[in-house]
């Protein structure tokens, strides 16, 4: 809270006057907006995580970008999934009960799958061998 005194002096012929006003202005804070998400592949659904704080009051409401051409989300901690690869602006926008926003941006990269079953091998034919996704990300299973 701040307190402002505003003082007028004006002449009235060969009076001097001076009258003053107290005003309170009441300054609400602005949230901290931000957020994590989790870390996943392309077509795997994401989830993100508002972080947001505020230092007095309350968030009210959160309104969620993702970048592409999705809906908007209203949640508190959205899901969501992409289609393809690429970057994405993700934005968060907070609002609090004092009507105070804050807009949060991210850039998100997000790749497509990338496997890697080690190193070339050579067998006998009709010999087991076994491929293993030694350093795989993002895969459901070794084909």
């Amino acid at each position: 809270m701040w307190q402002a005194m505003i003082r007028c002096r004006y002449h009235n012929f060969n009076h001097n006057v001076l009258c003053s006003h107290k005003k309170i202005i009441t300054v609400n804070p602005l949230p901290v907006t931000s957020f994590s998400c989790s870390d996943t592949c392309t077509g795997a659904l994401v989830h993100f995580f508002d972080t947001s704080t505020i230092p007095s009051g309350s968030i009210t409401s959160w309104n969620w970008t993702f970048g592409d051409a999705s809906a908007p989300s209203s949640l508190q901690n959205p899901t969501h999934t992409y289609a393809t690869g690429g970057v994405y602006n993700v934005s968060l926008t907070t609002t609090s009960a004092f009507g105070c926003v804050k807009t949060f941006h991210v850039p998100l990269v997000y790749f497509g799958p990338n496997a890697n079953a080690g190193l070339d091998a050579t067998t006998c034919q009709n010999s087991p061998f076994t491929i293993t996704p030694a350093t795989a990300s993002c895969y459901t299973s070794v084909l």
